[in-house]
């Protein structure tokens, strides 16, 4: 497989989108538990440091979510 040298959204973005819309990914229903926000920072512009902030967002989001599940 060979990867285009530069990105090109218009490839990848609209079928992604479709999907997410298909299969309800943007759905909510609200119940009467209290809403919650989870704050996410901007992603960082070096690799190795963006990719530590995505690992600890992940860390930060995934117990958020299971127990709000």
């Amino acid at each position: 497989m060979e990867l285009p040298a530069k990105y090109d959204p218009a490839l990848t973005e609209d079928k992604w989108y479709a999907y997410w819309l298909e299969n309800k990914f943007f759905h909510s229903e609200p119940d009467e538990r209290e809403p919650y926000t989870i704050v996410i920072p901007p992603p960082n512009v070096t690799g190795i440091l963006h990719t530590i902030a995505k690992y600890r967002d992940i860390l930060r989001i995934l117990p958020a979510s299971m127990r709000k599940a």
